[in-house]
């Protein structure tokens, strides 16, 4: 044999063994030897309890976004303890999809088909309303936003505190933020998405895949379903009251225990808030390492869209919003003869909390909280990735042609809370 046909020969045997020693590693069926049912879904919700947290896709190198996290980890839990796995295609009469036995390689490709066919738009097809009761708002239960943003619940305080982990855009394997369920006033639907009805969003649980006639379906347990046709109870008109006393207070009567004070509650939008902040740090870093000194709208691998990878304006939207929310609450508390006290003092509640760091985009820099709220709440930070960290932090903090430092920064946070509008 001569030395070309030789090396050819060498190389496609090498080429072989390597792809046969790739293709056994996927090889070895998988089978689904339990049926979802109560039972399971006790299961499942124990398995979010010890499992989920925010290196859980991470740590399976498992890409994610905000509206497939939930199916995932419960896709995951079933491969993992062998259920069948399940979602709804694109559509709201989208093709039920269930595969209850497999290789590993048909279940790495179902689960990536899954990524791409859930989204916001779609998730409620899997899932259903749920009361807002201990037995039925869960861990593993998810909060929708219908066409704009989905959070997984992790864990549901007896007091009414609802922790959320959750993902977002672009798709990447990330660490998930942790969000404290801390809104005021909750819409239940995005603002251009107004043909979006709000009993395809709030508090959701999903449904579980049965085997019936010989047909898979989708069923849920009617007793655990938000009920629209009992006020009190109803997630989506929630009465007079506001969406998180609401749920505070139905979470802690369904555990006997009373529920979530003002103060609590002013305290979990503040930590909500300070997390918020601070996961707008590795965006702000990104945008500005991908997109400083770029033009057009989108170029190269700079994505400064209004929905944008690398853009902030929802973000940032959302920042105003809860940062007015807790407006709203503080002017409350200061017209509240029992909470005059804790108004007064809630300049040094901030104060106490931790600066946020890092904002420099080279592990230093910080701005304190308090400056960040007054930043945020006179909307001085930038939202385009090609404006340097400072200018997307607001820095220097200039209001009213005046800079703001440490000791004028409690009187404009005391001016915020009380310039209340008398409708003149």
């Amino acid at each position: 044999m001569s030395k070309p046909y030789k090396y050819i020969f060498l190389f496609l045997t090498f080429f072989l063994i390597s792809y046969h020693t790739q293709a056994q590693s996927w090889i070895g069926d998988w089978a689904a030897d339990k049926t979802w049912d109560r039972n399971a879904e006790k299961a499942y919700i124990q398995y979010v309890k010890d499992n989920f947290n925010e290196n859980y896709f991470v740590d399976r190198s498992f890409w994610t976004d905000c509206a497939d996290a939930g199916i995932s980890l419960r896709n995951i839990f079933a491969y993992e303890n062998g259920y069948p796995l399940a979602y709804r295609s694109r559509g709201h009469t989208g093709k039920l999809n269930i595969l209850p036995r497999g290789t590993k390689r048909q279940v790495k490709r179902f689960l990536s088909n899954m990524r791409w066919m859930v989204s916001t738009h779609t998730i409620f097809n899997d899932t259903y309303p749920v009361r807002i009761h201990k037995d039925s708002l869960v861990p593993g239960s998810i909060f929708l936003y219908p066409a704009f943003h989905t959070l997984v619940v992790s864990k549901v305080e007896p007091r009414g505190t609802i922790h959320f982990l959750g993902s977002t855009v672009p798709p990447e394997i990330r660490t998930l933020s942790h969000e404290v369920f801390s809104e005021s006033d909750i819409e239940l639907y995005h603002p251009e998405y107004r043909y979006i009805k709000k009993k395809d969003g709030g508090f959701r649980y999903f449904k579980r895949p049965v085997r019936e006639g010989g047909r898979w379906k989708y069923r849920y347990d009617l007793e655990l379903q938000n009920d629209p046709n009992n006020p009190e109870e109803d997630q989506f008109t929630h009465g007079n009251e506001d969406m998180t006393t609401f749920v505070s207070r139905l979470i802690a009567n369904s555990h006997g225990v009373s529920q979530l004070s003002d103060k609590e509650k002013m305290n979990n939008m503040l930590d909500g808030l300070h997390h918020k902040i601070a996961d707008r740090i590795d965006v702000v870093c990104d945008g500005y390492q991908a997109c400083h000194g770029q033009t057009s709208t989108t170029s190269g691998v700079c994505d400064r869209g209004l929905n944008g990878a690398h853009s902030t304006p929802g973000r940032d939207s959302k920042l105003y919003n809860l940062i007015d929310s807790i407006n709203q609450l503080s002017r409350a508390y200061t017209h509240d003869q029992f909470s005059d006290l804790y108004a007064d003092n809630l300049v040094s509640v901030v104060k106490s909390k931790p600066p946020i760091r890092g904002i420099t985009c080279n592990g230093t820099g910080e701005i304190s909280f308090l400056n960040a709220i007054l930043t945020f709440y006179y909307k001085k930070a930038s939202s385009d990735p090609v404006d340097n960290p400072s200018k997307r932090w607001g820095i220097p903090l200039v209001i009213d042609g005046w800079n703001v430092d440490a000791d004028s920064a409690d009187s404009y946070w005391s001016s915020m809370i009380l310039d209340v509008d008398d409708g003149s």
